[in-house]
């Protein structure tokens, strides 16, 4: 078995960076990360890249094999059912859902629950050596939340806020992983940021697989989490090329509210809106606790009921992303079922005033009956799977209107 070396030695040593601002003189140390050494001096040169503390003790590793690693890790929990069938009907949930979980990559990753590095010991080396930098940057995040699963369950209050901690959780580990990687010399601060822009251009080849997955049908809003961490690592390479550190700290003391805030780059002191259009369900129908799914979801929403046109797909997916992001500034997800089961959502958003809102049409075989209402600064989604049942819906909201 080969040892899992990491490539290109410091000559002056990591004890150097502790004293330098912005850590210049740190590279990438050559050791096997099975040593405790070669662990101290990893966590050394990510936590000086990062800005963090080099005193601090290295996170825990674990070695297991690839059949250990993959009982663990590749499989993900399925919702409740009554979330499957409203998430269905909006096409967020595979219909008549069948199991294809992508296998996942059989190389390290960063433990939220055991707090621990986790490495596949037959692994290769060239495919360890990132996910090993990136599970290290964040297992120093995780010391300074004073636990990331403890944080993500005191702010994660809405699926919208979930989604949104994990992708800066995840996707700031990813890019000080990535840049701990390109420090392979000893540089000035300037030179080393133009190559870390240039190198990992904005990531630019991972926001289109994003937009790649939300078109297809396959989707499942559990691979959310594994694609929009692209969102927290722009935020945080954003913010690095600036030499800005703390606003991508201050998005985890606020914390960050929603994906759009994330999708946006920037952090803004006006909190989601909530809107709250009132209307009465028909007859049989209970109301699940409202949610709010953020412009990541509609994103993917419209993806799939409303797909893009334009001879450059890339540019017009990217388009309407960002448009989505800045023009959403908040959203009620109401899932209810009658005795049934069957699903009835009323999905409502509020939107910038100043933007005039656009409707769209469902060009897509999309489940079920769906009605789209204009309410001044928000707009309305109804769908169901019965005509009459969408049709009181929308009667109710039109009521609700005129009051």
């Amino acid at each position: 078995m080969r040892p899992l070396t990491l490539t290109i030695c410091s000559a002056l040593g990591l004890t150097a960076c502790g004293g330098l601002e912005p850590c210049e003189e740190s590279v990438l140390p050559t050791c096997d990360p099975r040593d405790a050494d070669c662990q101290r001096d990893l966590h050394a040169h990510v936590a000086c890249v990062r800005g963090g503390d080099l005193a601090s003790e290295p996170p825990a590793f674990e070695f297991v094999s690839k059949d250990e690693y993959m009982a663990r890790y590749n499989s993900l929990p399925s919702p409740a059912e009554d979330t499957m069938e409203c998430l269905g009907l909006t096409s967020l949930w595979p219909h008549e859902y069948v199991q294809t979980f992508e296998n996942i990559d059989a190389t390290a990753r960063f433990d939220v629950e055991r707090r621990q590095v986790v490495v596949v010991d037959s692994a290769d080396p060239e495919d360890v050596q990132i996910p090993i930098l990136r599970a290290i940057a964040q297992a120093q995040r995780d010391v300074e939340l004073g636990g990331f699963v403890e944080w993500r369950a005191e702010h994660g209050l809405t699926s919208d806020q979930a989604d949104v901690l994990d992708a800066l959780f995840f996707g700031e580990g990813w890019f000080f992983g990535d840049a701990a990687a390109l420090k392979t010399q000893a540089e000035p601060a300037e030179d080393f940021h133009k190559r870390v822009a240039r190198e990992l251009k904005d990531y630019e080849p991972a926001e289109r697989e994003l937009f790649q997955y939300a078109r297809s049908w396959r989707f499942d809003y559990r691979y959310v989490d594994l694609r929009l961490p692209v969102a927290g690592a722009r935020f945080a390479l954003k913010n690095f090329l600036a030499d800005n550190p703390g606003a991508t700290d201050e998005a985890f003391t606020r914390p960050v509210a929603s994906t759009a805030e994330l999708i946006r780059r920037r952090l803004t002191d006006t909190p989601p809106a909530a809107p709250n259009t009132p209307y009465e369900l028909p007859p049989g129908y209970g109301l699940r606790a409202p949610d709010r799914l953020g412009a990541a979801m509609y994103f993917n929403f419209l993806m799939h009921v409303d797909p893009v046109d334009g001879d450059n797909l890339d540019f017009a997916e990217r388009e309407r992303y960002f448009d989505v992001a800045g023009r959403w500034m908040g959203d009620r997800f109401d899932c209810a079922r009658d005795g049934a089961g069957t699903p009835l959502i009323v999905w409502e958003f509020a939107f910038d005033p100043g933007v005039e809102l656009e409707l769209f049409e469902m060009t897509r075989n999309a489940p079920g009956e769906w009605q789209v209402l204009e309410n001044e600064v928000s707009l309305i989604l109804v769908g169901g799977y019965s005509d009459e049942v969408v049709a009181q819906v929308i009667a109710s909201l039109e009521a609700s209107f005129m009051m």
